[in-house]
């Protein structure tokens, strides 16, 4: 709309004669829209209804102040809403405009759908240790892992308990088992298994040679004599009589012509010697009616008869260990005329008086006579024996 029309219209507005006056003072704020005006004041407004005539208003711009006779006078130019018109052509894209100030946060949105997932971050530093959970349960064994290197050999340790091994006396085979009877048995010492018979296993067991070479019957005759009435006499020798692991006594007061014949005797093993007074597996016959039975220690002999020096023996004995791992070696004690040899042989040149002689062998003969005469190993109630 024009000046000019606005004029018009004003000035028909004024000849209705209803304005809306403003006072002098009033300040004036643009507006969209708006027309301004200033009208002259006559004196003639009854209220605020102004009754003026043609030429007393004039058109201001937005934010012109009346003069002081004068009335502001504003209304609203825009008619009721047209029809839609056509859509226009767009534009060219402006300028892009300064940066905005920045908005207040708005409220929280509501949580999105879950996001893809990103790639592995970079470790972070070790955390500080947390406090100790609670022992879970045992898990299944793992598989036998492949055997490691060698160790360095460990400290010698402390000596174990004595094992099982061989037994080395019949007391061993009696503690392993209490209800073993007397018998052979195989036990092991000096470095060799051997036999040995052992008795009294339920109350003192005890090792006894079994003799191999043994007399089971006396002599009919009287084997005792002397060189050159009995035996047989070459002019050297003297035949001994043909029994072995015996013992004799030719006379000693009432005790007359005693023989005492041994198939075991008794082993100590741990010096190596016979018991020669354990007479335990021997029997003794005499010879003289009325004579006292009494057993003669193994490997002794004593001979009452004779009386000159180097007589030939009167009384005989026989030490026979064949078949057995044990030999004699001892030395023995002869008193008045006698021998120990292996041969059996006696000379009056070998004639041994008052003196020992050291023996050694498997298969030893004794001999002696005298007033009274007598044969003994070196200790008379031990016999030194090795091993083979």
């Amino acid at each position: 709309m024009t000046r000019r029309v606005c004029q018009t219209a004003m000035v028909a507005a004024l000849a209705a004669g209803v304005f809306a006056i403003a006072t002098p003072a009033s300040a004036q704020t643009p507006s969209n829209n708006v027309i301004y005006a200033c009208v002259a004041l006559p004196n003639n407004i009854v209220g605020d209804i102004l009754n003026v005539g043609p030429g007393g208003v004039r058109i201001i711009s937005a934010g012109q102040s009346c003069r002081r006779n004068e009335a502001l006078v504003t209304w609203n130019i825009t008619g009721p809403q047209g029809p839609a018109g056509p859509q226009g052509a767009v534009g060219p894209v402006g300028p892009q405009g300064p940066q905005g100030a920045i908005g207040a946060t708005g409220p929280q949105g509501p949580t999105g759908p879950q996001g893809a997932t990103g790639p592995q971050g970079a470790t972070g530093p070790q955390g500080t240790p947390g406090p100790q959970g609670a022992t879970g349960p045992q898990g299944p064994a793992g598989p036998q892992g492949a055997d490691g290197p060698q160790g360095a050999t460990g400290a010698t340790g402390q000596q174990g308990a004595q094992g099982d091994g061989p037994p080395a006396s019949c007391a061993d085979l009696h503690a392993r088992n209490g209800s073993l009877p007397d018998g052979t048995y195989s036990l092991y010492a000096n470095y060799r298994f051997f036999d040995v018979y052992c008795a009294n296993m339920a109350t003192a067991p005890a090792e006894y040679i079994n003799l191999v070479r043994t007399t089971s019957t006396f002599p009919v005759n009287n084997p005792f004599g002397h060189f050159p009435t009995d035996g047989v006499n070459d002019g050297t020798h003297f035949l001994i009589p043909n029994l072995y692991n015996y013992a004799s006594l030719q006379f000693n007061g009432p005790l007359t012509y005693l023989v005492t014949l041994y198939s075991k005797v008794r082993l100590l093993l741990p010096t190596m010697e016979i018991d020669t007074s354990d007479t335990t597996f021997s029997q003794t016959q005499t010879y003289a009616p009325g004579s006292p039975v009494l057993s003669i220690s193994y490997a002794t002999v004593e001979g009452c008869e004779g009386g000159f020096p180097n007589a030939p023996p009167t009384a005989y004995g026989n030490i026979d260990l064949t078949g057995t791992p044990f030999t004699v070696n001892d030395t023995f004690n002869i008193f008045r005329d006698g021998f120990a040899n292996a041969t059996g042989f006696w000379t009056q040149a070998t004639s041994i008086h008052d003196s020992s002689v050291a023996v050694s062998g498997q298969s030893i003969y004794l001999g002696d006579g005298g007033a009274c005469g007598g044969l003994t190993p070196s200790n008379p109630s031990r016999l030194k024996i090795a091993f083979q």
